[in-house]
Parts: structure tokens; C-alpha cells; sequence
């Protein structure tokens, strides 16, 4: 059955309102919904432990404008809307890396999902980074949000072999260079484009820049070929995915609903599946207080 967006935003606002210790009276913005969703919803990227909303084997999740991100030790996937979801990984990496974490933010989430209060998860902390640790000697695989796009770093420490870092996809994913320099997969009828590779070194605090570029290798594998760079100062290798991940670049008035508090918070609700989720942000829409999801019995999750 339908249910307008500002009704599902107001039945899931009291169910977190009945479980939460703050007590903000909402009111619907007297601003237009289209200035306000514009503004309320460019959010930067944020990402949280794994602690029962995801399956197992997840360590870190990320919820986006047109999907999720489920980072696994294994590698990264992106389910994007109901597709199959696209892969990619530290193509022979070392076993079992440490994935922690990095840059804990102010921002939270709550997951209300299911019917059993000992299945919910309050105040799981949001981190800017997830880093998987040594995946190669001397080299950490970073992930992290900028623009509104995820970006991954290897981050070659100095006297590190740059030439280990190696990303792979699915066995049947279809890969292309184009003349700019960017890398295209295709996988599951849904393509998805890894923006040419900046790679660079600090000096005193200002970037120089190293020719870089991607190699297509044997078994859907890719690697770098990089120019001369200083092999005792720390190396970055620097490639970002081409997709928006900010909520209103995807999402429509329609079923999106915006209302205020009477000390000028922002809540914004939309629907994600079966589930409804609120965005608490500060009044100017910069910054995110909390993620809090309201849903079912239970939610498909991403091998």
C-alpha cells in the first residue's frame, strides 16, 4: 500500500522518539521541500561497524544515496538499488588484513529493525575512513568519501614496491580503458566507472604529482604504471568511482519528506526497501547528527 513520504517519516520519528533520550518537537519546514531536501541531503560519506545490520562476514558498512557499501576482509561490494552487487578487491593481497576504522566522526546510527528490541543497534559510532591494514608489505588500502564520491588509496610507505598494488573484479565483469584514462566495469548489466588515478607525494605539506595511469591485467586484474617518483617519502595511488553518492542527486521530492525542530535540527526521511530512514543533520544541513533506520522482520544483504 502507499504511504506518503512525510507519514512513514512521522510514524518512524516516534518510534525513535520512544527510544532515544532527546525529546525535539518536529515541525514541517515552512521553506520549499525542494530547497530544503537539495540542501539536507548532500551528505558526506560516512561508515560504521558492522554490529548484526549486515550479514556475517561484513566488517564496515556505508549507506549511500543509491545504495550500500558492505567492506568485507575479502574486499569491498556496492549493491546499487536491487542489482547484483559490484565487486572489487586487493587482487593477492595478504590473508586476513586488519580492517579498522579510521577518523571517528561525531555522527551515529540506530538501527530499529525487526520486532526484537535485542536485535537493535543505538549509537553505532560513524568513522570517515575504513583501512585495511598491510594488505601488501608496507602498503594500506583506504577507503573514504570526497565530493560525494568513494575514493580508495594505496598508500605505498616509503621503500614499499608500488607494483604490488593490484585491484581485481568478478570473474565475469566486463573491463575497458577509455581514452581519458578512466576504467569501466561492467557487471551484472549495471556499469560503473573508476575515474583515472591520481598518485602523488607531500613535500611540506604541498602535493607533487606522479604520471599514473591503469594496466589491464590476466584474470579481470588491474594495476598502476607509474612515472618516477621518490621512493623515500610515502607514495599514493589514488583512483575514485564515478557514481554520486549524495542523497538528493538521486532521490526525488516525492518520497522524500523534510521537517525541522524548534532548534532548527533538520529530519529527513525517505524510504530504503522495506525500511524508513531518518537523517537528523544541524539546521544549515553541513553536518550529520545520526542515520537511524525503522524496518521490518528482516533485510536481503549482499554476498
Amino acid at each position: 500500500m502507499y504511504r506518503p513520504a512525510f507519514i512513514l517519516l512521522a510514524a518512524a520519528a516516534a518510534t525513535v522518539l520512544a527510544f532515544q533520550a532527546f525529546s525535539p518537537s518536529p515541525i514541517e519546514t515552512a521553506e520549499p521541500e525542494r530547497a530544503a531536501v537539495a540542501r539536507a541531503l548532500r551528505l558526506p560519506i560516512a561508515f560504521e561497524e558492522n554490529r548484526g545490520q549486515a550479514g556475517e562476514d561484513v566488517l564496515f558498512t556505508s549507506l549511500f544515496a543509491s545504495g550500500t557499501a558492505e567492506f568485507r576482509a575479502s574486499g569491498v561490494s556496492f549493491v546499487l538499488g536491487g542489482s547484483s552487487p559490484a565487486r572489487i578487491a586487493a587482487a593477492g593481497s595478504l590473508p586476513n588484513p586488519n580492517v579498522r576504522g579510521g577518523k571517528r566522526l561525531e555522527s551515529r546510527s540506530n538501527h530499529y529493525v525487526g520486532n526484537d528490541p535485542e536485535k537493535w543497534i543505538e549509537g553505532n559510532p560513524h568513522y570517515a575512513e575504513v583501512v585495511y591494514e598491510e594488505v601488501y608489505p608496507g602498503i594500506d588500502w583506504v577507503w573514504y568519501g570526497n565530493g560525494g564520491r568513494f575514493e580508495y588509496d594505496f598508500r605505498v610507505a616509503p621503500g614499499a614496491d608500488p607494483d604490488q598494488a593490484k585491484v581485481a573484479f568478478g570473474d565475469n565483469d566486463k573491463l575497458a580503458l577509455e581514452s581519458n584514462g578512466d576504467l569501466l566495469v561492467r557487471a551484472a548489466g549495471q556499469e560503473t566507472r573508476y575515474l583515472r588515478p591520481v598518485v602523488y607525494q607531500t613535500r611540506e605539506g604541498e602535493r607533487e604529482s606522479v604520471e599514473g595511469e591503469y594496466v589491464l591485467l590476466a584474470e579481470n586484474r588491474v594495476g598502476f604504471a607509474l612515472g618516477e617518483y621518490d621512493s623515500s617519502r610515502e607514495l599514493v595511488i589514488d583512483p575514485s568511482l564515478g557514481f554520486s553518492t549524495y542523497f538528493g542527486d538521486t532521490r526525488d521530492e516525492e518520497d522524500t519528506s523534510v521537517v525541522v525542530d524548534d532548534d532548527g535540527n533538520t529530519y529527513v526521511g525517505f524510504t530504503a526497501g522495506d525500511d524508513v530512514v531518518i537523517l537528523k543533520m544541524v539546521s544549515d544541513g553541513s553536518a550529520l547528527w545520526y542515520t537511524t533506520r525503522v524496518g521490518g522482520s528482516s533485510r536481503e544483504q549482499a554476498g
